[in-house]
């Protein structure tokens, strides 16, 4: 509370030298730097844009704007910022791994690789670039060449946990289970706390049905983070492939106790509901999906079928129309939703004739 109290005296303080010198630019900084501290970001953001106005080209304007427009999730606005920045100052290397990253959040992989590719020119030896273009091939899902830059970037950065974690990512793509146990480990062995790995671990040792090895390092992670929502998440999937379906009930409630506006484990214990015929349980939990994405035309098909299955032919019409509202392209939806309404027109047809 004292720092943030002295930060605002400090911000005061420099807005007051703004009113005498509105053209420094130093005051500029100070004050988007002290915004930034203060964790008001779009404050610092319009910080950035007054010194722009002052002077269109400043380099480290332009990068600090870039990054907070990243932040806020404007990738274009950004690679703008950083397109500029770059024409301004071609021997950075991290400008260029910036627009990189800018480009493979709009999934643009020819730019964003020939960007990396840019600062790898000017910083060949460094272990994050490569990291970043093993990431960038594996969101494309281009297991093998993604591999082969995390081996990379592991080379020139041993002791990294993070790039043991990438690749053992890819392991599990690969379904190269022991391989991705070995890297979760040597990661563990690097930074015995991280809790990603040891639930990454307790993932993989799932997937080989080695339940008791998963479950040591579930209660690790869970020791180290009790209130970890993605750990009970997948817990609870573990249970369930384990057969234990009361333990996986409890772990998904437990996870939605953790976040209530996290639709992903009322989903999940939705559709063991399903698998467990214990529909009106499902259909309760599958509202309450709707109730957190309300325009998820998945979600609304899933309510058809549980409704279906239970022959309540109105509902489920209602809900598929719905989810046919949502996603008007999809021809499976509405292949299924004009069956039902065929199917529902013959039993009225039928019932009529008798």
């Amino acid at each position: 509370m004292e720092d943030l109290t002295y930060n605002q005296k400090l911000i005061d303080d420099t807005l007051n030298k703004l009113k005498n010198e509105p053209n420094n630019l130093e005051h500029y900084f100070l004050l988007g730097k002290l915004y930034i501290l203060q964790n008001e970001y779009d404050k610092a953001l319009r910080t950035y844009e007054d010194i722009l106005k002052i002077n269109p080209t400043d380099v480290q304007a332009l990068v600090n704007a870039g990054s907070l427009y990243f932040f806020f999730e404007d990738f274009n606005r950004a690679i703008s910022n950083y397109q500029l920045a770059s024409e301004h100052e071609t021997q950075s290397y991290s400008i260029y791994f910036n627009l990189a990253n800018a480009y493979a959040e709009i999934n643009d992989f020819k730019l964003a690789f020939k960007y990396y590719n840019k600062a790898l020119d000017l910083q060949p030896e460094n272990a994050m670039i490569y990291a970043a273009i093993g990431l960038l091939y594996q969101d494309n899902n281009d297991f093998l060449e993604a591999e082969k830059y995390y081996n990379k970037a592991i080379s020139l950065d041993k002791f990294n946990s993070e790039h043991y974690i990438s690749k053992a990512s890819i392991m599990m793509k690969l379904y190269k289970f022991e391989e991705a146990v070995n890297n979760f480990k040597k990661a563990l062995d690097i930074e015995p706390e991280n809790y990603k790995a040891c639930l990454c671990l307790a993932n993989a040792y799932s997937a080989m049905s080695n339940y008791e090895k998963a479950h040591q390092y579930f209660d690790k992670v869970l020791q180290i983070t009790p209130n970890y929502y993605q750990a009970y998440v997948c817990l609870a999937i573990s249970y369930s492939d384990e057969g234990k379906l009361k333990e996986a009930i409890d772990a998904y409630k437990k996870a939605i106790t953790i976040e209530p506006e996290m639709p992903n484990a009322y989903l999940l214990l939705a559709n063991l509901f399903v698998a467990e015929n214990r529909y009106n349980e499902a259909l309760d939990y599958y509202n309450k999906v709707t109730m957190i994405l309300p325009n998820d035309a998945d979600t609304y098909k899933l309510i058809g079928n549980t409704h279906a299955i239970l022959d309540n032919l109105d509902l489920a019409i209602l809900n598929y129309r719905k989810a046919v509202e949502l996603d008007n392209d999809c021809d499976e939806l509405k292949l299924i939703y004009y069956e039902i309404v065929d199917e529902f027109i013959n039993r009225k047809e039928k019932l009529n004739a008798a």
